[in-house]
């Protein structure tokens, strides 16, 4: 698996507990246009990877808990949004910056 740099993967998170559809192993993922497409398992960085440090990477999963919703679901004190509309909202603020490792405590790198 090539780092950031390679041609063949665009973004290489390392030292991270995957969590893959039948066990959690500690490894690296590379991603490209938003699809995973290699993992590897081992908690070796390669260069110019992303060092998660351990976190933990979920396919799919962008942020558990958020205080930013409530913002979307209510963004004035006399304005309540619909919910769908304001999910839809929230996910694309979220995805648009960009993959993050958080760490148990809630920090993110």
């Amino acid at each position: 698996m090539q780092g950031r740099e390679g041609a063949d993967a665009g973004l290489v998170l390392a030292n991270a507990r995957l969590v893959l559809a039948d066990e959690v192993v500690t490894g690296s993922v590379a991603l490209r246009g938003g699809v995973s497409t290699a993992v590897d398992t081992g908690a070796r960085v390669p260069a110019g990877a992303f060092d998660c440090g351990g976190a933990t990477v979920v396919p799919g999963l962008i942020e558990l808990h958020t205080d930013n919703l409530e913002r979307h679901l209510k963004p004035r004190p006399t304005v309540a949004w619909l919910h769908g509309a304001a999910v839809v909202a929230h996910d694309g603020e979220m995805a648009s910056a960009g993959p993050r490792c958080s760490t148990r405590s809630g920090s993110a790198r």
